[in-house]
C-alpha cells in the first residue's frame, strides 16, 4: 500500500475547500463567502500561534468584541 504524505499546504487547501462547501450548503452566496473567508483568516492570524482546533467559543467571542 502506497501512502502519500500530506503537506501543510494540502491541509490548508482542504480546510478552505471544506469551509467554502459548508458556507454554500447553508445558502451563503459566492460573493459573500469571500467576506466570511477574510474574517476567518483574520481570526486565525489573531490567534498568535494557537492552533484553530485549540480555539474555544470564548476565544471567538473575545475576537468579535
Amino acid at each position: 500500500m502506497i501512502t502519500e504524505k500530506t503537506t501543510t499546504k494540502d491541509k490548508v487547501a482542504l480546510f478552505w475547500g471544506k469551509y467554502l462547501s459548508f458556507l454554500k450548503e447553508r445558502g451563503v452566496k459566492e460573493k459573500a463567502a469571500r467576506w466570511y473567508v477574510r474574517r476567518a483568516e483574520e481570526f486565525i492570524r489573531s490567534a498568535k500561534g494557537k492552533k484553530l482546533q485549540e480555539q474555544s467559543a470564548a476565544d471567538i467571542n473575545r475576537y468579535l468584541e
